[in-house]
């Protein structure tokens, strides 16, 4: 996989100022399958509703532990590594400055969240302000670099971008497909709404067309 974003930060920024940066398309996800009601509208997308996440630092796990009813997904790894005579130590994300990190240029580490959602995470430079660089603090975390963009577009029209990716599907020649919106609902419903065949579908998020 290559990069998808990059990020300039200042040392006295805390861990959580990045991590509320990052975007990932798994953060926007709406779970469940909508093929009875496609119309159905539901605020809360997938991180609202899980809000742990980690950075895996020089054998440290920072949890972020900002929200009373996340998990620490750390200790479940650190219970497993101590078995083997391996241990590893948490902090909490919120609470660490990335001046008080100690990091190796190029080495690379784990940002992980949803569960299992991982990322690699590399310092590519560690230097003083330039002159060129913004001096205000409100700019940062500031994203450098996003990867170039190629969309998922609809498998009918093959124009629009993908909203739905449905699964047994009778229309679709692949499965899992993807549609447009327009093309998703002529082929899968009548003229009054009503779902046509057993299928799943689920809402779709191009990280390319939502980030």
């Amino acid at each position: 996989m290559g990069l998808e974003h990059a990020f300039a930060v200042l040392g006295q920024q805390k861990l959580t100022e990045l991590r509320d940066r990052i975007c990932c398309v798994n953060d926007l996800l709406v779970t469940g399958d909508y093929s009875e009601d496609p119309d159905l509208d539901i605020n809360l997308c997938a991180r609202d509703i899980f809000k742990a996440g980690y950075f895996f630092i020089e054998d440290i796990f920072y949890d972020d532990t900002r929200h009373a009813d996340s998990l620490k997904y750390s200790d479940e790894v650190i219970a497993w590594a101590a078995k083997s005579g391996t241990h590893y130590k948490s902090l909490p994300m919120e609470g660490t400055k990335f001046s008080d990190l100690s990091l190796r240029i190029g080495y690379p580490y784990v940002y992980m969240h949803q569960g299992n959602c991982e990322h690699l995470l590399v310092v590519s430079d560690i230097r003083m302000l330039h002159p060129h660089d913004s001096f205000n603090i409100l700019d940062y975390p500031y994203l450098v670099k996003r990867p170039s963009k190629k969309r998922t577009i609809c498998r009918i029209c093959a124009f629009d971008s993908a909203r739905w990716m449905t699964e047994g599907s009778f229309n679709s020649l692949e499965d899992p497909s993807f549609y447009c919106q327009v093309c998703f609902r002529s082929i899968h419903y009548d003229q009054n709404g009503k779902k046509i065949g057993n299928f799943k579908a689920y809402k779709y998020f191009d990280s390319h067309t939502v980030l």
